[in-house]
């Protein structure tokens, strides 16, 4: 107890930056970034910063308000001794950070005759990418938190799922660009080449200090599975398989319209059920609406309509975790073998009446996964 004590009163955490990577073009591969292990870390920081020249030759390039790093990364992974940790895209990972703070961090971009210098700030939070006339130059910065101490637990709780790599020897952060022709908003008809590229994405930690050799913080790994699901009729329910594990922390989902250019919409889901062994056990009843009223109030999140539009649009939670990861009451009825209690576990999503369906309406969905903690060393 006194070692738990001392970590609650003092909370000693120092921010270490990690290593950083470049973006040297839409489409194009980005390097890892090799870290020291050899730590406990709690989150991470993944910040963009840079400029690049876009030029176009008629039309107007166009992006969806879904984040900066998201338009060149499909995904963000952390490796340790070579043993994958977790795997998120970058909009998820905003959106997880986004309900953890209840508002939205520095996302914005902005397009000009001269780059906003290195000692400044892009002073817009659209949370997209813009470009000015043709040539000229668009400037980014983003930051996106990685909380690894679960974000809704107390913070003795929450260290149940930080990392500790203190008996690791290596770590790295690795990225998994998109294709070129995913940069921009789908069906965007104004070819664009952007090129001359200065633009950084950094790693930053907050390492736990003053913590015993012989002390075992971690109690889980915290992982995520994600997976999008197709929406391609109106009034239809579609069943969608989850993860059977001992330990299931929150499922987030974020709903997608089947218009042109794929944003983010309220109006794809009606009912939400979860269930395990078929209908034989209804884990969760409720709608779409009624799951993104109760998210809004349960992580008190600021976020007010502004030229119709919001960052929450399309989310919602199934909130599993409430405050203890430890004694969860809803993660701990799933098991991991077929043949004991859960031969099935599965998410039914009824579609609305007047869902658009130009082409497929989608949901992403996202369950954390409370796993054993990875052994390293002579663990």
């Amino acid at each position: 107890m006194g070692v738990i004590k001392n970590l609650l009163v003092e909370r000693k955490i120092k921010p270490v930056l990690l290593g950083s990577t470049a973006i040297t073009g839409a489409g194009k591969a980005i390097q890892p970034i090799k870290l020291n292990a050899g730590r406990i870390f709690t989150e991470y920081h993944v910040k963009v910063k840079g400029n690049a020249v876009m030029t176009y030759a008629s039309g107007a390039p166009t992006w969806l308000a879904t984040g900066i790093l998201n338009q060149y990364a499909r995904s963000m992974s952390l490796y340790a001794d070579s043993k994958l940790v977790f795997q998120l895209s970058p909009q998820g990972a905003q959106d997880i950070d986004f309900l953890s703070k209840g508002s939205l961090q520095h996302s914005g971009s902005s397009g000009g005759a001269s780059a906003v210098a290195a000692t400044s700030r892009v002073t817009v939070d659209n949370r997209k990418i813009v470009v000015g006339t043709t040539g000229q130059i668009t400037s980014v910065e983003e930051l996106i938190t990685l909380n690894r101490a679960h974000p809704f637990c107390s913070f003795q709780e929450s260290l149940a799922t930080c990392d500790d790599f203190r008996k690791a020897d290596s770590m790295e952060f690795r990225f998994e660009n998109k294709a070129s022709n995913e940069f921009m908003t789908p069906g965007n008809t104004a070819p664009l080449v952007d090129s001359a590229y200065d633009m950084v994405i950094e790693v930053w930690g907050h390492e736990l200090l003053d913590v015993p050799d012989a002390y075992k913080v971690q109690k889980f790994n915290l992982s995520y599975a994600e997976q999008t699901h197709l929406i391609t009729a109106a009034s239809t329910a579609d069943t969608v398989n989850l993860k059977r594990v001992a330990r299931l922390g929150n499922i987030y989902m974020r709903s997608f319209t089947g218009a042109a250019g794929l944003a983010p919409a309220d109006n794809v889901v009606g009912k939400v059920r979860r269930m395990k062994n078929g209908t034989d056990d209804i884990l969760a009843d409720s709608s779409f609406t009624q799951l993104q009223d109760e998210m809004m109030e349960n992580f008190q999140i600021n976020d007010p309509y502004v030229s119709n539009d919001r960052y929450a649009v399309g989310m919602s939670v199934l909130n599993l975790v409430r405050d203890s990861l430890t004694q969860s009451e809803e993660g701990s009825v799933l098991v991991s073998k077929p043949n004991v209690r859960c031969k099935t576990h599965e998410l039914e999503l009824t579609s609305t009446a007047d869902v658009t369906l130009t082409s497929n309406a989608r949901v992403r969905i996202i369950e954390e996964i409370l796993e054993s903690p990875l052994q390293f060393g002579d663990n």
